[in-house]
């Protein structure tokens, strides 16, 4: 009886975790071991350009989207944010990273990722959070520009 209540209450808690995961304004994803995707929120769909259903059992190095540095070079595996933290056991926060989709847009992410590990101490999984950035990086490029713009000699108040 009491094992019973027990599964019943981490089934709970486990409904109630997944509920709050899906209401942030963050993409997140669980990759396993071997880099599937097992849990993607509704926010990492969008920012994706897929839906969260269509992302589960999927790899990241999925052509249909293409990681790449912000500066539009594509990542190869073992740069990658997840690929890295199951390598090294190391959190990274707040990389940049570029993201072309399916369709042809392109977003700048602010990545952070963590390893997941077992009571062993072995890294089972990474969980990766992620925002879009790009109206934020499309501002600064702008503010830089006006920057340059406004320090140009000829352009000087005297």
């Amino acid at each position: 009886m009491a094992a019973r209540n027990k599964r019943r209450e981490d089934t709970v808690w486990r409904d109630q975790l997944a509920e709050i995961v899906g209401a942030l304004p963050a993409g997140v994803l669980v990759q396993n071991h071997d880099g599937v995707i097992a849990y993607a929120n509704v926010e990492a769909g969008r920012i994706l350009g897929q839906s969260s259903v269509e992302l589960i059992g999927k790899r990241q190095n999925n052509p249909l989207w293409q990681e790449t540095t912000v500066d539009g070079r594509p990542l190869v595996d073992r740069e990658r944010i997840s690929s890295r933290v199951m390598r090294t056991g190391l959190p990274i926060h707040n990389e940049e990273i570029g993201v072309e989709r399916a369709d042809g847009t392109r977003v700048i992410i602010s990545v952070n990722g963590a390893p997941f590990k077992d009571s062993s101490g072995n890294i089972n999984a990474v969980i990766t959070s992620f925002s879009d950035v790009t109206e934020l990086k499309e501002a600064e490029l702008e503010r830089e520009r006006l920057r340059e713009f406004l320090s140009t000699p000829s352009l000087r108040l005297y």
